[in-house]
């Protein structure tokens, strides 16, 4: 938000001062709001990682004993 002097408050229309009000409300809940599906995808993305892992390790690992090339 842009800082505001006391003088120019006072000289602003109510209109005026309802459109920035609103413009600074609607900003604050596109950033909110973006903020949010950002954090969703790094979720989406940790269970998808987390879940190729564990299907990695599950198949390494069927037999009880790892398996690393020739190596048991």
């Amino acid at each position: 938000m842009q800082r505001l002097t006391f003088e120019q408050v006072n000289n602003m229309s109510e209109d005026t001062m309802r459109r920035l009000l609103l413009d600074e409300v609607l900003d604050q809940n596109f950033k909110e709001q973006a903020e949010e599906e950002r954090r969703k995808a790094e979720e989406e993305a940790r269970a998808k990682e987390e879940e190729r892992l564990n299907g990695f390790f599950a198949d390494r690992f069927k037999n009880k004993s790892p398996r690393f090339g020739d190596q048991y």
